[in-house]
Order: C-alpha cells, then structure tokens, then sequence
C-alpha cells in the first residue's frame, strides 16, 4: 500500500506526535479516520472497539475507492467547480494571452501540458464517454501547444458532510458499483441524517474509471 499522503490541515496538528505526523495525513488524507470534528484529530484520545472495527473495514475495503474517488472528485471540479490550476508569479497577477474569443490562462498542472494529455489524463479515472462530454464545454484548449483556459468558478453544495459508509458490490470481473452514503446536513451544518449514491466503476483497459460519479457538492 503507497502511505504518501500530503500534510492534511488540523487545529491540534501540535498534539500529534512528530514521528506519527505521516501516519495521521495518511488515515485523515485516505478517510480511514476522520477526526472528530472542526479539523480536529483529537491524537491523545483513545477509541472504541466499534471505531477500532470501522478503521479496518475502511482500509480493507474502500483503499481502491477513495484512491479513484479523490482524482476523479478533483478532475470533477477542474470541469464544474472551478479551473485547473493556472500558471503565474507568486504575489503578482496572472497574466492572460490573447485570443480572438477573449483573455485566457496556461495551465500549471505537473504532467498535463497539452489537450491531449489532459484527455489521456481523464481517461485513467473517468469512461471514454463521461471524458467526451466533459472535453465538448470547451472548457481547455490548446494555443501555441500550451494547455490554457478561461478563469471560472462557482459556489458547491454545502448541505453535504462527509462520506460515512461505502459498501461495494461486485457486478462482474469488469464492474463494480459503490452505494456511498454521505451525511446529510442542516441550514446550521447540524447532522439531520444520510442520504446514498451509487458510483460504478468499470475496467478500462489497465483503468478501472467511473462510468457513474455522482457529484453531490
């Protein structure tokens, strides 16, 4: 199992021990756990036989799925929440390159310099028809062989927690669906209950990618 995770932000990140600093962003940044609460990891706490039980399941059974769910969700946003990241000097205002359809930016995503590579990239987590219709908005082009697109973003759906429970279900060798069940929340982000979505995976040549991914935020 890859354990590299990025450092994960908490408000008690200085009650957690220096050398389990990497271990805790792995189970917070793979939702093995999920602290409790207001980014609070809580390290000198003990936990239950019940939580203890729900760890391992997670990590027996839903590796492969927050793995895939965590590119797809960003690739998801690149498309419908906001752009990719776009290339500029820190401190300094982004600056745009012409076209005839208006002002646009290059992309600064490591790896993806191109369209195409964008594509290919999308095909490794999505089917090749959800990566058609997402390629169609127009939203990324190429000028002069660089990657660019128009600055856009809008508000997500903050009536939605965290993910609570995934259960998989094996329908073939080539597909598997996810009943995902996510925390339902209040005007006052106060739990009020759970609602499910269904995610299904089908093997793409060396890819196992979404052919369902229900965005909920």
């Amino acid at each position: 199992m890859n354990t590299d995770a990025d450092e994960v932000k908490l408000n008690d990140k200085k009650e957690v021990s220096e050398w389990s600093m990497d271990a805790v962003n792995f189970v917070l940044k793979n939702k093995f756990m999920q602290g409790v609460g207001n980014d609070m990891f809580s390290p000198k706490s003990n936990i239950t036989r019940e939580q203890t039980y729900i760890i391992m399941y997670r990590i027996l059974n839903e590796t492969e799925f927050y793995s895939l769910f965590d590119k797809a969700s960003e690739a998801w946003g690149w498309f419908y929440v906001g752009t990719m990241p776009l290339k500029g000097t820190p401190g300094l205002p982004i600056v745009g390159i012409d076209t005839e359809s208006g002002i646009c930016f290059e992309v600064d995503y490591e790896g993806i310099e191109t369209l195409e590579d964008l594509e290919n990239y999308l095909k490794t987590i999505f089917s090749d028809e959800k990566v058609e219709g997402m390629l169609k908005s127009g939203r990324y082009f190429d000028v002069d062989g660089k990657l660019c697109a128009y600055g856009m973003a809008r508000g997500t759906n903050h009536s939605y927690g965290k993910i609570a429970e995934v259960n998989k279900n094996i329908i073939s060798g080539n597909k598997i669906e996810y009943t995902v069940s996510v925390e339902k929340l209040d005007y006052n982000y106060e739990l009020e209950g759970y609602e499910e979505f269904t995610f299904v995976t089908e093997k793409s040549g060396d890819f196992w990618a979404f052919s369902e991914f229900p965005a909920w935020w």
